[in-house]
């Protein structure tokens, strides 16, 4: 009897999220078996509901599983149970209707389902069409809506020669257009997934997409190398391809609509310097590289879903995330996973509120999900981060609700700037500093009140400046 008791005990925990923490950030393990849970995948939707993905070979073959969190963790939820292994998946959300789109892989076939207030159809694939000539690799699928509704994915498969080929997809008024190669197989490069750090997928709020591609070299005699491509759809109607010749993290694009590729610099061992490059808008020309972190050793990385980004990388052991605000990235990167977890890797991240982020990974084979700020980025030229500032700056009161008083000692006070941004690093106000006080009466540069939030006060004095985080209460 004592025996039925604990299984059934057993039986229930393993449907609840386990809190593991109740501090700044808390974090949940939202499986607990001996079955093997990997390459999870999170959004938020409309309702703020947050939707994590992954795959489970908890019913013999590996399928796509889900829980979604709203006041607490439901539980599982299957959507495949066929007699193939899934070997990838990926969730995005319509931010015109609110529907939840999923897509996975399932024996060479893209299959997909859409959740608006229930499965469409049961929690298994509704729709096998897309079975191509080109069978499925070790590629990740990608799939991202962008603001208008409109919904791409993206693929790696074998083409007709043998070796692989990037191919994306686009879905608008109400069907899927015909596949599109971006980079093709030519007999010396193939695409190849090196710890889970396979193509990825971004939108700037143009529609434009852009595919990070890690692409693999190899000759007649057997390795030739590694590197990144990232193609991206240029102004002139075309797919453009910069070469990187490293190891991917994620991509994204800044609040200017500038493309950003986050990599590590080193890809024979995984360590080197984490950078991201960015480009322009115009022509995606190089202009400049922004350091995350030195000597970091990258197993597996993601980039939010969103502009002005936030990037999430694994060490093997640990995750740690940096903010993009404005011009560079926060200058420490902030651990995210619970500090009682080891072998934490393939974390993806959705931000909420502009100051609340969800990160999902994996652990031991077990899925977590941890929920903390977002890392505050940093503004002005990278190369005055660490040199020391000579001023000081304080504002009072803080929190505020209708102006909050600055003041700065030690300042020129012939060429002193304040400058406001929100939390996503979008300029909200400038303000010239006349003596050494100044008032920001919580308005935009419109004159407009802004909406509660976490905000930064930029202090810029001569060469030097001064960073300060702020809060409005309405």
């Amino acid at each position: 009897m004592r025996r039925l008791i604990s299984l059934v005990i057993l039986s229930f925990c393993s449907l609840i999220a386990f809190d593991i923490s109740y501090a700044a950030s808390q974090t949940w393990r939202l499986t607990s078996d001996s079955y093997s849970d990997s390459l999870p995948r999170i959004i938020i939707d409309n309702q703020d509901q947050i939707w994590v993905e992954w795959l489970s070979n908890a019913q013999g073959n590996y399928d796509v599983c889900y829980r979604r969190y709203n006041a607490g963790w439901s539980s599982r939820g299957w959507l495949t149970n066929d007699d193939v292994d899934q070997i990838s998946c990926d969730i995005t959300c319509n931010k015109v209707t609110g529907s939840v789109w999923t897509a996975w892989d399932s024996s060479g076939k893209i299959q997909y389902t859409v959740y608006s207030g229930s499965w469409y159809g049961t929690y298994t694939a509704i729709d096998s069409v897309f079975t191509f000539p080109q069978y499925r690799t070790n590629g990740r699928i990608s799939i991202m809506a962008g603001d208008s509704g409109t919904k791409f994915l993206s693929w790696t498969a074998d083409d007709t020669t043998g070796y692989h080929s990037v191919y994306i997809m686009r879905y608008d008024s109400g069907s899927w257009g015909q596949p599109t190669c971006v980079l093709q197989g030519n007999g010396m490069s193939m695409l190849y997934d090196n710890n889970c750090l396979s193509q990825s997928l971004a939108l700037n709020q143009y529609q434009h997409p852009a595919v990070l591609c890690h692409t693999i070299s190899w000759s007649m005699g057997g390795f030739f190398g590694e590197s990144i491509q990232a193609l991206c759809w240029s102004p002139d109607s075309s797919w453009e391809i910069i070469d990187l010749f490293t190891k991917e993290v994620g991509i994204g694009y800044d609040s200017y609509n500038n493309l950003l590729t986050i990599f590590c610099d080193s890809f024979s061992n995984g360590s080197g310097t984490l950078k991201c490059n960015k480009y322009s808008q115009t022509d995606y020309q190089y202009l400049n590289t922004y350091i995350l972190q030195i000597n970091a050793k990258v197993h597996s990385g993601s980039v939010s879903r969103r502009l002005c980004p936030v990037a999430v990388w694994s060490d093997s052991q640990k995750i740690y995330a940096s903010a993009f605000c404005d011009t560079m990235w926060s200058a420490t990167p902030m651990l995210v996973s619970d500090s009682t977890l080891n072998a934490c890797i393939n974390p993806d991240i959705v931000v909420q509120n502009d100051s609340t982020m969800w990160v999902c990974y994996q652990s031991d084979c077990e899925i977590y999900v941890t929920k903390t700020s977002v890392p505050l980025g940093v503004s002005g030229k990278p190369e005055i981060i660490n040199k020391p500032v000579t001023f000081t700056v304080a504002s009072w009161p803080n929190p505020a609700r209708n102006k909050i008083n600055i003041q700065c000692n030690g300042i020129d006070n012939k060429n002193t700037k304040a400058k406001i941004y929100n939390i996503t690093g979008q300029l909200v106000k400038n303000i010239d500093i006349k003596g050494n006080q100044t008032v920001w009466n919580c308005t935009d540069q419109n004159g407009k009140k802004v909406t509660a939030g976490i905000y930064i006060l930029n202090v810029i004095s001569g060469n030097e400046s001064k960073i300060q985080k702020i809060s409005i209460i309405r």
